[in-house]
């Protein structure tokens, strides 16, 4: 397996950035967070569950899959076609020149869409908001993540800015706050649909703990709410992604990464208790 340290920070680093940068806002209106520590992140979540699938006890039943099996199942989600693994059998792409990548992208290929769109973000940031072609460069960045995504790629979805975490200040009161809560948690539920399960749990985190750290509780009421707005959230996607030609997504999880997941969700619980949902 790679460098399991490496893709636990993949997988947390775009939650860990967000968190910082509301961190200090939100700190001078709410105590609580002053003494809040930012989860740690987690290595060794792979290794556990390779390891539930080898002891066989009573609180890890030994599942049918081979361990082996596990380990290359887990390597596929976070390395197959990531555009941050250096060791990626597309890592040429990143020598391709805009106009040979907008070839590939406008017929179909994943990689140069994902290539461009981190090549238009990083352009972005660099030139900054005062910058003449800005806009244009925003607007062929959101083109390009939203079309990897279509495409069915899960690696871009955290990157689409419409679903980006939305986080009023505490001055627009209580129900502003709940209603951004909520929206942000039915985020957090697209991601699981798509089978991104464990950024479901860290959206869940990062909401309770970090976001909104006053709402303490959560009602099943506003879990149905919060199903019914992931649901068409992901709807609205999936039609457009048919409108392509594409068909439905496919949400499929592969048998290691049910171990993964099982074990992220027993982390997550054990992090935020009563609060956390499926």
């Amino acid at each position: 397996m790679k460098n399991i340290h490496y893709f636990s920070v993949l997988v947390a680093g775009l939650s860990a950035a967000a968190f910082f940068y509301f961190k200090h806002s939100l700190q001078a209106e709410h105590p609580r967070l002053q003494a809040q520590q930012p989860p740690p992140l987690i290595p060794t979540v792979a290794t556990q569950a390779i390891a539930n699938l080898s002891d066989g006890n009573d609180s890890h039943p030994k599942p049918a899959i081979d361990p082996q099996q596990a380990d290359l199942d887990i390597n596929d989600y976070f390395f197959e076609g990531s555009v941050f693994d250096e060791e990626n059998k597309n890592k040429d792409y990143a020598n391709y020149s805009d106009d040979t990548l907008e070839s590939l992208a406008d017929n179909g290929d994943v990689f140069a869409m994902k290539t461009l769109a981190m090549r238009l973000l990083t352009l972005k940031i660099k030139q900054g908001v005062d910058n003449p072609n800005f806009a244009d460069i925003n607007e062929r960045y959101k083109h390009y993540v939203k079309q990897a995504v279509l495409h069915g790629d899960g690696e871009m979805i955290a990157f689409m800015p419409e679903l980006s975490p939305h986080i009023p200040p505490m001055k627009e009161g209580k129900v502003a706050r709940n209603e951004a809560a909520i929206h942000n948690l039915a985020i957090a539920e697209f991601f699981g649909l798509r089978g991104r399960l464990e950024d479901k749990y860290v959206r869940q985190r990062e909401v309770f703990i970090y976001f909104f750290p006053e709402k303490n509780s959560i009602t099943d009421v506003e879990i149905a709410e919060v199903k019914l707005k992931g649901k068409q959230i992901y709807d609205q996607y999936e039609r457009e992604r048919i409108e392509l030609g594409l068909g439905p997504f496919d949400n499929s999880i592969s048998e290691g990464m049910q171990a993964y997941f099982e074990e992220a969700r027993r982390n997550h619980i054990e992090q935020i208790g009563d609060l956390a949902f499926d």
